[in-house]
C-alpha cells in the first residue's frame, strides 16, 4: 500500500491562513462558537504536526471552514461575562473579582463586564449586573448615559411577593418534643387540575393554591377511614391521569382521589409492599409516564434510618382500579458516606463523626431523561439539615452522587435548615423546592416550610459512563427575605426577589400579647432586625448575618469548583460564626480541594474565616 504523502509548508498554507483569522466570541452563539473552537484546536494540532499527511491537512481545513460558516451571529450581551448566554449572579461575582484584581478577564470578557461604559472595570459594573439580575434595573447604561439613577435602582413593576416561612395555619402538636409549638414538615407538592396541592406531616388536612402564595386549607376527619391516613408523617404525591395519589410514612396506605377539595373522595388502593418490605418509611414515588418516554411502571423509594439505606422498588399498576403490585426490588440506591460528604456528618456543626447521621426524606424526579433522588441529612433538628442528590439513567439505579451536593442548604437566618424537601416544576415550567426548616422557639422539632427557586444547570457534570447530566441547584440566599412568586416573565432562580431589606434594624419592637410560657412581649426584638448565633446566643446585626448566610449557602459549590471563589470584599469577620464555618469547611467533601489552614486566613493583619487558594 502506498504511504500517505507528508504535507509540505506549501500544502499547509491555506490552513495557516484560515487560522490567522481573528474572531470574537462576543458576536456568536455559545454552541456554534464552541464547535468553531474545537475545529480550530484540531486544525492547529495538524498544522504543528511535522508528520501530518496532506489528507489530514485537507480534512482539517474543510472542518475549520465548515465550522466558520456555521457560526451564528448574535447581539453582544453585555453583562454575560462568562459567555453562558445568561446574565446571573456568577457574572456579577466575576466582575467584582476583576475589579478587586483577584482575577484577570480576557479582552472579550472585559467588554462584556464594562456595563457602565466608563472605561475600567469597577465595583459599579458588578453592582449594575447584580441589580439587573434582581430586576431592579431593566437595562445597562450607554457609554454616555447617566449612571446614578440606574445604580439607585427601582422596584419591579409587578412585585407579587411572599416571605418564608410559608403563610400556613400550622397545627399545634402534642408531645414533649414540641412543647406546645406549631409545626408542619416533610412537604409534598403536586400540580393537579390547575392547582397546587401541598401536604405535610401529621396535619388534620392539606392546602391548595392558585399561585403558591395564598393557600386554602382542606380539613379532614381523622376519625374516618382513609382520612385517618393524614395523621401520619412524610407524605408523598403522584399524579396519574385524573387521579392524585398519596401515601405516607409509618407504613401508610396508598390512597387516591379525583377531587381533593372533598376529603370524603379519597379511596384506599392498598399496601402492595406488605409482606415484602420490612417497612414503608419516608416514601417517594414517580410514575414513569409512557407519554414522556417512560415504561408505565410506578417506582417507589423509601428509607428513614441512621443505619439503613434508601431503597427502590418497582410496581405495576392497574390504571382503572389504582391497585399496584410490587414486581422488583428492593434495590439499594443511597447509603451514607460521611467520610467523603461533609454535609452528611452529624451535628449542628457537621463535626460529630462518632454518631451516625439520619438518612431520610427521599424525593424522586425525572428530568431530561435522567432520574434524580434528593435526600435529607444529617438530622431535621440541626441548622445543618440539607438535601443532597443522586442521579441515574434508570429509575432503579445504579445512582451516582451529584458532586454539587448539598443542593439545598440554609444554616442560618430566621429559620434554619433546608432538608427533606420536595422538588417540582410550577405551571410555567420553572422549578421550586419546598423544604423543612426549623424555627425551634418552643421546642427542637418546631418546624416550618420554606420554598426556594431551583434550577437544573448544564455545568459539565457527567455520569461514570460519560453521559452528561444537568446539576440541580436551589437558591436559598436571602431565603428569609421577600421573594417573587411564580411568574412567567421572571427568572425566579436568578432573580429571586426585589432586594428589599429590613427597616427594623436596631429598633426595639414588642408584641401586643403573648401566649404565656414565660415568653415576654419584648422577645419580639430578636425577630425584628436581629439574628442570633445558635452557639453563643448573642445578637448579630443583619448585615453580618446576611453576608454569612450568602457565604454558607455557596461554599459547597466553591469547594467543588462550580462557582469562582469569593473576592476579599465578601470575606467578612463574623467572629461568632467563624468556628462553625471553619469546622464545616475542614470536613466538607474532602481535603483534596482545600487545605485546613485555608479555613482561617489573614488579610491586612485581620483574621477572616474563609480562604480560597487551591492546593
Amino acid at each position: 500500500m502506498k504511504a500517505a504523502r507528508r504535507a509540505s509548508d506549501a500544502d499547509k498554507k491555506a490552513l495557516r491562513t484560515a487560522l490567522e483569522e481573528q474572531l470574537s466570541a462576543l458576536h456568536y452563539t455559545k454552541a456554534t462558537w464552541q464547535a468553531y473552537q474545537t475545529a480550530r484546536a484540531t486544525a492547529e494540532a495538524v498544522l504543528n504536526d511535522e508528520g501530518a499527511a496532506v489528507t489530514a491537512v485537507t480534512k482539517a481545513l474543510v472542518a475549520l471552514t465548515d465550522a466558520r460558516e456555521a457560526l451564528v451571529e448574535r447581539e453582544t450581551m453585555y453583562g454575560d461575562v462568562d459567555n453562558s448566554e445568561t446574565i446571573d449572579a456568577v457574572d456579577a461575582l466575576l466582575t467584582l473579582q476583576a475589579a478587586a484584581e483577584k482575577l484577570t478577564l480576557t479582552d472579550d470578557q472585559k467588554v462584556l463586564a464594562n456595563v457602565d461604559g466608563e472605561g475600567e472595570i469597577t465595583a459599579a459594573d458588578a453592582l449594575l449586573i447584580l441589580k439587573y439580575v434582581t430586576r431592579q434595573i431593566s437595562r445597562f447604561p450607554s457609554a454616555a448615559g447617566e449612571l446614578s439613577a440606574l445604580i439607585d435602582g427601582t422596584p419591579s413593576d409587578n412585585p407579587q411577593t411572599f416571605c418564608n416561612p410559608l403563610n400556613l395555619n400550622y397545627e399545634y402538636q402534642k408531645g414533649t418534643s414540641y412543647n406546645g409549638g406549631r409545626e408542619a414538615a416533610d412537604p409534598a407538592v403536586a400540580i393537579f387540575k390547575g392547582k397546587y396541592w401541598l401536604f405535610a406531616s401529621h396535619n388534620e388536612g392539606y392546602w391548595y393554591s392558585d399561585d403558591m402564595i395564598q393557600w386554602t386549607f382542606v380539613q379532614v376527619d381523622l376519625k374516618k377511614p382513609v382520612q385517618d391516613e393524614f395523621r401520619r408523617f412524610a407524605p408523598a404525591t403522584m399524579v396519574i391521569g385524573d387521579y392524585l395519589y398519596l401515601t405516607h410514612s409509618e407504613s401508610g396506605k396508598f390512597i387516591r382521589t379525583t377531587d381533593p377539595t372533598d376529603p370524603n373522595n379519597w379511596e384506599d388502593v392498598g399496601r402492595p409492599y406488605e409482606g415484602i418490605l420490612d417497612d414503608w418509611q419516608d416514601p417517594a414515588w414517580i410514575y414513569d409516564d409512557p407519554a414522556d418516554g417512560g415504561d408505565g411502571f410506578v417506582y417507589g423509594y423509601k428509607g428513614s434510618s441512621a443505619t439503613k439505606p434508601i431503597v427502590a422498588v418497582k410496581y405495576s399498576i392497574d390504571l382503572d382500579t389504582g391497585k399496584m403490585t410490587l414486581v422488583d426490588g428492593p434495590v439499594t440506591c443511597i447509603v451514607t458516606d460521611k467520610e467523603n460528604h461533609g454535609f452528611e456528618v452529624n451535628g449542628e456543626n457537621n463535626t460529630n463523626y462518632d454518631s451516625n447521621p439520619f438518612l431520610e426524606g427521599v424525593w424522586a424526579n425525572r428530568y431530561d431523561g435522567k432520574y434524580y433522588l434528593t435526600y435529607g441529612m444529617p438530622g431535621t433538628q440541626f441548622g445543618s439539615y440539607a438535601d443532597g442528590c443522586y442521579v441515574s439513567d434508570s429509575p432503579m439505579g445504579p445512582y451516582e452522587y451529584c458532586e454539587n451536593s448539598p443542593v439545598s442548604y440554609k444554616a442560618s437566618g430566621f429559620v434554619r435548615g433546608a432538608g427533606h424537601g420536595c422538588l417540582f416544576a410550577d405551571m410555567n415550567g420553572k422549578w421550586w423546592k419546598v423544604d423543612t426548616v426549623s424555627i425551634s422557639v418552643n421546642g427542637g422539632f418546631e418546624r416550618r416550610l420554606d420554598i426556594f427557586p431551583a434550577t437544573f444547570k448544564n455545568d459539565g457534570a457527567t455520569l461514570e459512563n460519560g453521559k452528561p447530566y444537568a446539576s440541580l441547584y436551589a437558591n436559598t440566599v436571602q431565603g428569609d427575605y421577600p421573594m417573587y412568586g411564580p411568574q412567567a416573565d421572571i427568572d425566579n432562580f436568578n432573580e429571586p426577589g426585589p432586594g428589599w431589606q429590613l427597616l427594623s434594624y436596631g429598633k426595639t419592637a414588642t408584641a401586643s400579647s403573648t401566649l404565656n410560657r414565660g415568653k415576654a412581649t419584648t422577645k419580639a426584638r430578636n425577630r425584628q432586625g436581629y439574628s442570633s448565633c445558635h452557639q453563643c446566643k448573642k445578637h448579630i446585626c443583619p448585615e453580618y448575618s446576611q453576608i454569612g448566610l450568602i457565604i454558607r449557602n455557596h461554599f459547597f459549590q466553591i469547594l467543588t469548583h462550580k462557582l469562582p471563589p469569593f473576592p476579599t470584599l465578601f470575606i467578612l469577620s463574623i467572629l461568632s460564626q467563624k468556628s462553625r464555618i471553619c469546622a464545616i469547611l475542614k470536613k466538607a467533601h474532602s481535603d483534596n480541594a482545600f487545605t485546613k489552614a485555608q479555613c482561617i486566613i489573614k488579610y491586612d493583619k485581620k483574621e477572616y474565616m474563609y480562604g480560597y487558594n487551591q492546593k
